[in-house]
């Protein structure tokens, strides 16, 4: 049975985390810039459809000056529901939204939907949203009193029934999913190259000036060092391994790119193939000027590692 301090503290987080979600409608609809942007973790991303992606603070802050507030324009986001589940120091949340407008004859329902957001639990204590994916399921097609019409977006379509799409809007959906392929391209790369030997291919993904920060070894920093650092691993056939990554989470905002992903390493042993190691992956990519995405830094948190090395290490 948990501890009587262990249900003390989960019952603690759930409040702290309503509170922030419901301080991000409060703040919102109120005009309080700071106390809504304490809501957010300063890397964090807000994809609203029809809109460009928030991330960050800085954008997240212009988004929040871009919409209306109380008293020029009175609205209502309210939370509903929630359903909180609590890892640690992460927290998911599934809620539906709604969105109360005046209109000419009188207060009406602008939209409903479904929030899908991450939390983490901070430094200082406080629990903030690191990332908001809302999905709108229906939405009123005229604009309210003082406010404009939701923004063209795929999920506004399918809200109001009909799924055609303009083609300015399908050429901006097919570069997003390029632009993820052509990242992940990338990603696979170096693991590929890493392990068959392919120097010129290794190097090919990276950026002039990257870095790549491995645990337990200096930063590795630039061309040079890393062609060096190529060099002194293993490669087939003289050692057989490989640099698996998997669960990309791929965020792209113009020329920039960041990825969260987990990675293991497999390598041969005496008795059989086995895990090496796993662990995480930070990576930010840019947009080079041949328009091939490079890694510019790749952060490896390694979180679990066999103590034996494996033959030919």
């Amino acid at each position: 049975m948990a501890s009587l301090e262990s249900r003390l503290q989960l019952l603690e987080d759930e409040q702290a985390i309503l509170d922030t979600l419901y301080g991000y409608g409060h703040g919102l609809d109120y005009g309080l810039e700071d106390a809504w942007i304490d809501c957010w973790t300063p890397d964090a991303i807000l994809d609203w459809p029809g809109r460009a992606l928030m991330q960050g603070h800085a954008a997240l802050r212009q988004g929040f000056r871009n919409h209306t507030h109380a008293p020029a324009v009175l609205h209502k986001h309210i939370v509903i529901d929630p359903v909180v589940s609590i890892d640690g120091d992460v927290a998911t949340v599934l809620s539906m939204f709604a969105r109360l407008d005046r209109y000419p004859g009188g207060p009406r329902i602008r939209a409903f939907g479904r929030y899908r957001d991450t939390l983490v639990r901070c430094p200082d204590g406080r629990w903030r949203i690191r990332s908001r994916y809302p999905d709108i399921e229906s939405i009123r097609t005229e604009a309210p009193l003082g406010a404009e019409p939701f923004p063209d977006s795929p999920q506004a379509r399918r809200a109001l029934g009909g799924d055609a799409m303009t083609a300015a809007a399908l050429d901006a959906r097919l570069r997003r999913l390029e632009d993820e392929r052509d990242i992940l391209q990338t990603l696979y790369l170096y693991g590929h190259s890493l392990d068959d030997g392919r120097e010129d291919v290794f190097m090919d993904c990276w950026t002039p000036d990257a870095t790549l920060i491995w645990p337990d070894r200096p930063p590795i920093l630039g061309h040079a060092a890393l062609r060096d650092a190529f060099r002194a691993h293993t490669h087939a056939p003289l050692a057989w391994h490989k640099h698996m990554l998997f669960l990309p989470r791929v965020v792209v905002v113009g020329d920039r790119a960041t990825v969260d992903s987990m990675f293991a390493r497999l390598d041969r042993y005496p008795t059989g193939p086995a895990v090496r190691s796993f662990g995480r992956y930070r990576d930010v990519l840019l947009r080079c000027a041949d328009g091939r995405w490079r890694l510019q830094e790749r952060v490896a948190e390694r979180e679990a590692t066999r103590g034996d090395l494996a033959p030919g290490r």
